[in-house]
């Protein structure tokens, strides 16, 4: 459990583990440096109750080939807002998948605000999972009850993208 309070830096989450805040959103807030805010790196990772800011990086949430994952009740908010030109697409939460099968991945009871790419060439995202050329499976996927709201962006800005194509297998 984490108490209330403002935190500095990104976190980068490397083992299994149930990141909880003790007094909720209002008042336990992750205030990210760049890139990602909140990285797993691990399979098992649960983020719940708190506000995560990252104005100049890219990401709120960010797991790349990773499963059982739970980000719930949180606010991500001010993501990019401060980043003239993004590397990456904006997104508040971004379940990546690209040749790891992937399942169990729950986001649910988040709200999702003011996050934008000023850059003419990527886009911003209040969810984004999966990937265009991913090729391993994507399964036990659930979306509920998110609040999103003002994903600006030049090049495209959405609410909840699920890009993922698995291309059939070589029969031979």
């Amino acid at each position: 459990t984490v108490a209330a309070g403002t935190y500095s830096g990104n976190l980068t989450i490397s083992k299994g583990i149930a990141l909880r805040s003790v007094a909720g959103p209002a008042t336990t807030i992750l205030i990210g440096t760049g890139g990602a805010a909140v990285k797993a790196e691990s399979n098992g990772v649960e983020i719940t109750g708190f506000t995560i800011r990252n104005p100049s990086g890219t990401q709120g949430f960010y797991a790349k080939n990773r499963s059982q994952l739970l980000v719930s009740g949180n606010v991500f908010e001010t993501i990019g807002t401060a980043q003239a030109a993004p590397s990456d697409a904006v997104c508040g939460v971004m379940v990546w998948c690209t040749s790891t099968a992937v399942d169990t991945v729950v986001i649910r009871d988040n709200v999702m605000r003011l996050i934008e790419s000023k850059a003419t060439t990527k886009s911003a995202h209040g969810v984004w999972i999966g990937d265009s050329t991913g090729s391993a499976d994507l399964t036990g996927l659930l979306i509920q009850s998110n609040a999103i709201s003002q994903v600006t962006s030049a090049r495209g800005a959405y609410g909840i993208v699920i890009g993922h194509a698995r291309p059939p297998a070589n029969t031979g």
